[in-house]
């Protein structure tokens, strides 16, 4: 095995990316396999719509640890870089702490959870092995912000079709007790919407392909980076104009999604980039950012949106109430298990679960400070080691472990962080084209 060290501190000056938006092709492509090398992605992404509607979509996103994790094992040398270290020894704790789970009954839900984080790595690592000979960066790119489009098409599904709930063929399939199981019920069931009942009315939140409104929202946030590399900012003239109806298209479901996690991260990673092209000397996509953000805000509240927008904006002293019960309540108890966790969140009693609405929360109630540690200290490295972006792909990328950053408080990123390790592996394969075109 290889080991790549890499500094895990960012280093001045800031080097801003290349005008190509992905590393050029120097040599002949390689012969094309029998066997696309991005399979294990493409049900995740060009599949995800006929996967939900299978009652899949929730195992998609463990495809990639069943089918990187082999080929990787398999290799004679592993180009493992410095930086996924850390990520590699969650992946090895997390599996320890189901010792405290409270039965073997719970040992599939853990496991599943486990295979995310596996997800992330493999994901991670098979595209730091990968050639971008053998498979380009831009195709990857291109299947992420399709899966935006795709959660954008289910977000007016869910406007169509608020109250639709009905069993996937997977769940017709399953034996009746374990189909009934709130945790399967929710991930094979078809259902576009969450129902929130606010002074003004009952508003359908988009959730599907996910379980959740949250999980939607997450998503679509960190896939967005993607999107604007692939759509936004284009070569084609004719894409890019597509690229922005279909940006005006999909305010409309983010805006009722009333997910202001969503709309958070979204804003600081325009942000962020603005800064950084600024610090470049590069002004104008700060005036664009401001822009468009004030466009939205007109979009929003010159429209019948506003009354959503306001109902959601008018009970955030509630939810923020209930978010810091639960998170008072997973320090405490976290306190009396503090190596190991408990496995899992814990429900009874207490709605929403402890141990939710936060992998920050997650990883510390349900895997001890250990696990909270390692995930900072990977997230930190993951940042540190992407953060000089030699071309726009590594930029955007970066900008989506940034996103996710800023989600940690408050949203689960379970599956999504799979989507991390992705953009880790690109922008690592971007910043150093001579060792993944060796792998």
């Amino acid at each position: 095995m290889t080991l790549v060290a890499e500094p895990l501190v960012a280093e001045p000056p800031v080097v801003e990316p290349a005008p190509s938006r992905f590393t050029p092709a120097t040599t002949r492509p390689e012969p094309r396999p029998l066997v696309d090398p991005a399979w294990p992605i493409i049900p995740l992404t060009l599949g995800m719509p006929i996967a939900y509607f299978l009652g899949f979509g929730a195992l998609v996103w463990i495809v990639p640890a069943l089918g990187f994790a082999v080929p990787l094992i398999r290799r004679r040398s592993l180009c493992m870089p410095a930086c996924a270290l850390p990520l590699a020894a969650l992946v090895l704790w997390i599996p320890v702490t189901a010792l405290r789970l409270p039965d073997a009954n719970s040992l599939g839900v853990f496991a599943y959870r486990w295979l995310i984080w596996v997800s992330a790595l493999t994901g991670m690592l098979w595209l730091c092995n990968t050639s971008t000979l053998r498979l380009a960066t831009k195709r990857i790119v291109d299947m992420l912000a399709f899966l935006w489009i795709v959660l954008v098409g289910f977000g007016y599904l869910a406007l169509m079709f608020p109250t639709t709930a009905v069993p996937s063929l997977l769940q017709k399939l399953l034996p009746t007790g374990l189909a009934t199981t709130q945790f399967i019920n929710d991930l094979t069931i078809i259902r576009f919407a969450e129902l929130q009942t606010f002074i003004e009315g009952t508003v359908p939140r988009p959730a599907a392909p996910l379980p959740a409104t949250n999980g939607w929202g997450s998503t679509l946030a960190l896939l967005t980076p993607f999107f604007i590399l692939s759509w936004l900012l284009a070569p084609s003239r004719r894409r890019r104009i597509t690229g922005w109806v279909l940006a005006a298209i999909g305010v409309v479901p983010l805006a009722i999604s009333t997910n202001r996690g969503a709309w958070l991260s979204i804003g600081l990673g325009l942000v962020y980039f603005a800064i950084r092209r600024a610090r470049a000397g590069d002004a104008r996509p700060l005036f664009a950012v401001v822009a468009v953000g004030m466009l939205a805000v007109m979009a929003v509240t010159m429209t019948p949106l506003s009354n959503t927008v306001s109902a959601r904006l008018s009970e955030t002293a509630a939810s923020n109430d209930t978010r810091e019960d639960v998170y008072k309540l997973a320090w405490a108890k976290t306190l009396d298990s503090p190596v190991l966790g408990y496995g899992a969140p814990e429900s009874a009693d207490h709605s929403p679960p402890i141990g939710t609405h936060g992998l920050i929360w997650y990883a510390m109630f349900s895997h001890g400070f250990p696990a909270l540690a390692l995930l900072l200290i990977a997230l930190a490295a993951l940042f540190c080691a992407t953060f000089k972006a030699r071309t726009p792909a590594a930029l955007w990328a970066h900008i989506c472990i940034f996103m996710a950053i800023t989600q940690l408080p408050y949203y689960g990123l379970l599956p999504q962080f799979v989507l991390v390790g992705v953009a880790a592996g690109l922008c690592w394969r971007e910043n150093h084209p001579e060792l993944a075109n060796r792998a």
